[in-house]
């Protein structure tokens, strides 16, 4: 019975990608969520820079040329 349990949580766990606390509770925390807030956050900020970037190649490059290329 108590190892039909485990495996029952265990499956639920791996299918939600949770975790347990240490009291041995079941929290609904997916790490899923964490990581692509973490990857969207960086994806960002790698924009911003490349467009910071952007403009300042822009201001330094004439116009002609900019538009030839």
């Amino acid at each position: 019975m108590i190892k039909q349990e485990n495996e029952r949580l265990r499956m639920r766990m791996t299918k939600t990608e949770s975790q347990v606390d240490t009291h041995n509770h079941y929290v609904l925390h997916s790490l899923n969520i964490s990581k692509r807030q973490r990857e969207k956050a960086q994806h960002e900020t790698e924009l911003e820079r490349l467009k910071k970037q952007l403009g300042r190649v822009r201001t330094s490059y004439p116009v002609r040329q900019y538009q030839e290329d």
